[in-house]
């Protein structure tokens, strides 16, 4: 067992500000912040595995938080994080001597009564020494695009979402690996307890040179009622040097009590 999250958030400070202290998942993108079950897919997509490992990013640390006056869209935030960058996959400063540093800049717009689109930005930096002298650097784009018909988003809906992220990891050479992945899914509701989606993800080796993989994800998911959700999935996984494989899954999810954990 394992503390997944922990940390106390104190609301409306001056300034339109918001102060969280403690671990909690970080704001990389907008998928990396829910916890695994709230996921539209079983799993997180292969770039987030890929740069941080199959459970995302979580760090223990201070996280600030600024509603900004309305710039060029209908809501833009800015979100500064401090960690203790203790990721075995990424970083290597669980001590505290080598801590994370994450800004992730959200704007959002209304387009209709019945959709929204979502632009992010973040950007992450953390060391992969425990000297401090080699460093790994992330950069992503991700965006969300949702349809829901008013008096209807009961019954049908629609939702695209994807990321194109970049990585530059220091080497002890000199000079640096930099590579690329990303992820695109969409997914429609086609009745009140039933989605059907597809999610297409493709990403490189961030740290063995060459070596790159793609894949495609269909699955279908029914909710029974509010609280039980099954899901079925199938991955196909193609890699450039071992070749590609096939993974089949069913996902049972259930939750009890009147206030069960929603999606961030």
């Amino acid at each position: 067992f394992a503390l997944e999250e922990g940390y106390i958030t104190w609301l409306q400070l001056p300034g339109n500000t918001a102060l969280t202290i403690g671990r909690k998942r970080q704001q990389f993108g907008s998928l990396n912040r829910w916890h695994m079950h709230a996921l539209p897919q079983s799993d997180y997509p292969w770039v987030i595995q890929e740069s941080f490992g199959t459970h995302g990013l979580a760090g223990t640390g201070v996280s600030l938080e600024w509603m900004m006056p309305q710039l060029w869209a209908d809501s833009n935030e800015l979100v500064v994080e401090i960690m203790n960058g203790d990721n075995d996959v990424a970083f290597a400063g669980a001590d505290w001597k080598r801590p994370t540093a994450l800004v992730f800049f959200k704007n959002y717009w209304d387009l209709s009564p019945d959709t929204y689109l979502e632009l992010d930005l973040t950007a992450m930096r953390g060391a992969t020494h425990h000297e401090g002298d080699l460093w790994h650097d992330y950069l992503a784009v991700d965006f969300v695009y949702d349809w829901y018909p008013t008096g209807r988003e009961l019954y049908r809906g629609f939702q695209m979402r994807g990321m194109l992220l970049r990585s530059w990891l220091e080497l002890e050479e000199g000079d640096s690996l930099d590579t690329w992945g990303g992820y695109l899914y969409g997914q429609y509701k086609f009745a009140r307890n039933w989605i059907a989606g597809l999610r297409w993800d493709w990403v490189e080796d961030q740290r063995v040179a060459g070596q790159e993989y793609w894949g495609l994800s269909p699955y279908l998911t029914f909710w029974q009622s509010e609280f039980v959700r099954l899901r079925g999935q199938y991955s196909y996984r193609n890699h450039n040097i071992f070749g590609s494989d096939n993974r089949y899954e069913l996902q049972f999810t259930f939750a009890a009590g009147p206030h069960k954990h929603e999606e961030y």
